[in-house]
């Protein structure tokens, strides 16, 4: 989940959550659960559906939503954003 968070931005500034199912993960502080584990980990299916909370104080609400899964291309940056900016870009 690091990886997905260094592509937004802004990581280790704010505190953050992924609420997956019923399941928490992310800032220490939150009492959530170590985000120390792979997206691959959480055995997602297509379409799935989770939310991530960024800057709890004033808190950026984002669905996050699985499109499919492809094979690793040597070379590329991943997650990948398939649409938009990072909310970042409008600070």
């Amino acid at each position: 989940m690091a990886s997905f968070r260094s592509r937004w931005g802004g990581e280790g500034i704010h505190l953050y959550e992924f609420i997956i199912h019923t399941a928490r993960y992310g800032s220490w502080e939150t009492g959530a659960r170590s985000p120390a584990m792979t997206l691959g980990e959480l055995k997602l299916r297509k379409g799935s559906r989770f939310l991530y909370e960024y800057d709890l104080n004033i808190p950026w609400g984002h669905e996050i939503r699985l499109e499919e899964r492809q094979p690793v291309k040597p070379g590329a940056h991943y997650p990948a954003c398939t649409s938009g900016p990072p909310p970042t870009a409008s600070w």
